[in-house]
């Protein structure tokens, strides 16, 4: 495996459905895929977070103090 460039993102894609740091810890919890979509998509999180339910955003406040401990 350490012949083949890029294998490792794509195992970490596979395993978390993520690729960022924070996206896999949140993966770990299981938040929602809105959530995890947030966490993977630094240029459109605010239009992301703008689109939570109560639900999601319920979520996102817990994962959010973990994330930022």
């Amino acid at each position: 495996m350490e012949e083949v460039t890029g294998i490792d993102k794509l195992l970490l894609k596979f395993e978390y459905n993520a690729v960022t740091d924070e996206g896999r810890i949140a993966s770990d919890y299981g938040v929602p895929a809105t959530v995890l979509k947030y966490y993977e998509s630094p240029e459109n999180r605010k239009t992301i977070a703008n689109g939570f339910d109560n639900f999601e955003r319920n979520i996102f406040k817990k994962i959010e103090s973990v994330i930022n401990r």
